[in-house]
């Protein structure tokens, strides 16, 4: 299933286990305006893991990170889910 729109981020955002995107999802009106106050709120406050890939966008750039690939960001995400992951 699948869901978009303000109201389900912040609903899904109470009953996720992890939350996986970029470092503007925390941040309100980040993302050219796509990110609400309350959106980010939701993503804030959620229990939730939080993996977030860097992003030097939107006046936002983190300091002492590393410069690489979005695709090497996104293997690192799964690389980290896979570690979250009870071994078989």
């Amino acid at each position: 299933a699948g869901a978009t729109g303000e109201h389900a981020v912040i609903y899904n955002c109470r009953h996720a286990d992890v939350i996986i995107g970029t470092l503007g999802i925390g941040f309100a009106n980040s993302m050219h305006g796509e990110i609400s106050p309350q959106m980010a709120q939701a993503v804030s406050q959620s229990e939730a893991m939080k993996l977030l890939v860097p992003m030097s966008k939107c006046n936002v750039q983190v300091v002492g990170v590393e410069e690489k690939p979005m695709s090497a960001y996104i293997q690192d995400v799964v690389d980290a889910v896979r570690q979250m992951l009870p071994s078989a």
